[in-house]
């Protein structure tokens, strides 16, 4: 794996730069598609305390109205399915909500805002030849996904982090069939940098929306959640510093917990988010080390806890040592 480090800060300074970046890179996206193009937005995170900020007032303002993604489950509160707002940027209105939400979806990525619970707002901006409608009805339908007779999940593709996290584990039949009559997605990871979902080639309405996805698919996709957790948490302690892109600490991540899972009987989220942080923070096969095969296979202690709890006794000290006897694995001496 060639490793490619990024230094973005989350600062106010780093923030505005990225900005002008990211406003050009898409200013060039719907200018392709003559102004024309879609916002998608979760309003969960606005409705109930946040409707004055400046992206949810312009939006509740916006004419035409947003429209509501319909997401027909039985545990899905309607109240908060996605909005679609049509943009025309040839329209002054419209070219400053485009701003506006450039803005908001960096800002809403620092990793302490994420961590504090505050969600992120901005879903991506969307385009494709067919009537918003027709997109509207896509994302609701592929959102709920059929995997038995009885049993029923919603995705939460729209979501960025759940988006980029859920991407790597699809083939690429799936992808398309996620996009379905989209061109192209555009997202923003949590380095504030631009993600682009190319589905030009591809791009139809469909009549069914089902992702054909695989026992593994389901149990993998429930892991985005710990992930991104744990991810934010390394985003957090190295944010002045140089680190791991997105893609590559999913990457990571994703490798560990497949082994983890299959080694050892733990599948608890507080499991799975730990050890997902230790692959990111000391180092990417940390799991392999026979310190912490002794742990997780029951030699040292009680056999009935979970990883978090196995490995809670090791000192900073100790994990950074064992993160060197990774990397050199002749070194032989590990403090207890």
């Amino acid at each position: 794996m060639t490793q490619i480090q990024i230094d973005y800060d989350f600062s106010a300074n780093v923030i505005d730069k990225q900005r002008v970046c990211l406003l050009a890179d898409l200013h060039n996206a719907f200018t392709q598609q003559g102004g024309q193009g879609l916002l998608l937005v979760d309003p969960a995170v606005f409705l109930n305390s946040r409707q004055d900020e400046l992206l949810p007032a312009a939006i509740l303002n916006h004419q035409p109205a947003a429209i509501a993604i319909q997401i027909k489950h039985p545990r899905f509160e309607p109240r908060y399915s996605p909005w679609l707002i049509p943009l025309d940027i040839n329209r002054s209105e419209d070219a400053h909500m485009l701003e506006l939400s450039i803005t908001q979806a960096l800002q809403e990525s620092d990793p302490a805002e994420l961590i504090a619970g505050r969600g992120r707002m901005v879903c991506g901006w969307l385009f494709s030849s067919h009537p918003v409608s027709a997109i509207a009805q896509h994302l609701g339908m592929t959102a709920v996904q059929t995997l038995s007779s009885v049993r029923q999940i919603v995705l939460r593709f729209y979501d960025p982090t759940v988006n980029n996290a859920l991407w790597p584990l699809l083939d690429t039949w799936q992808r398309s069939r996620l996009l379905g009559p989209l061109t192209d997605w555009y997202l923003i990871d949590g380095d504030g940098q631009l993600l682009h979902r190319d589905n030009a080639k591809s791009a139809a309405m469909q009549y069914t929306f089902s992702l054909a996805l695989s026992p593994e698919n389901v149990q993998e996709m429930t892991w985005s959640g710990p992930m991104n957790r744990a991810l934010r948490r390394y985003r957090q302690a190295h944010r002045n510093q140089l680190r791991r892109t997105e893609s590559e600490a999913l990457e990571i991540m994703l490798a560990l917990l497949r082994r983890v899972t299959e080694r050892y009987a733990f599948n608890h989220i507080r499991d799975l988010e730990a050890c997902a942080l230790h692959s990111l923070l000391y180092h990417p096969e940390i799991d392999l080390h026979s310190r912490i095969q002794s742990l997780l296979s029951g030699e040292e202690g009680n056999s009935t806890r979970g990883y978090a709890d196995r490995t809670a006794g090791l000192p900073e000290k100790t994990w950074l040592a064992l993160a060197r006897e990774c990397c050199h694995p002749k070194t032989s001496i590990i403090p207890s």
